[in-house]
């Protein structure tokens, strides 16, 4: 993230979203609080047939520049969440698809 603009939210998706081109994926928090993410197509949509859970990552071998973008965009997505979205997480509607819980 920090200055090379490496992510953004993505104008087409809900604010609740991150796109990560660093990291080739979109990110939000689910309502229960889980760090959720998803791969992203070339074209810069959600692969949202493949959710998962950053707690899940056990193991991967993550840059400190991959790492430093994950703990921004997961501030980024808390800050919309305490201080822009009153009420809710206002999810995208595939962030819920395939019965997976987000």
């Amino acid at each position: 993230m920090g200055n090379n603009g490496a992510y953004q939210k993505n104008n087409s998706l809900m604010q609740s979203v991150i796109q990560s081109e660093l990291l080739g994926r979109h990110f939000w928090i689910s309502p229960e609080g889980d760090f959720a993410s998803c791969p992203t197509f070339e074209n810069g949509t959600p692969d949202s047939d493949n959710i998962d859970y950053l707690d899940n990552w056990e193991g991967d071998d993550l840059t400190i520049e991959e790492f430093r973008e994950i703990i921004s965009i997961y501030q980024s997505l808390v800050y919309q969440k305490e201080h822009c979205k009153e009420g809710g997480w206002d999810l995208p509607v595939w962030a819920y698809q395939n019965n997976v819980p987000v």
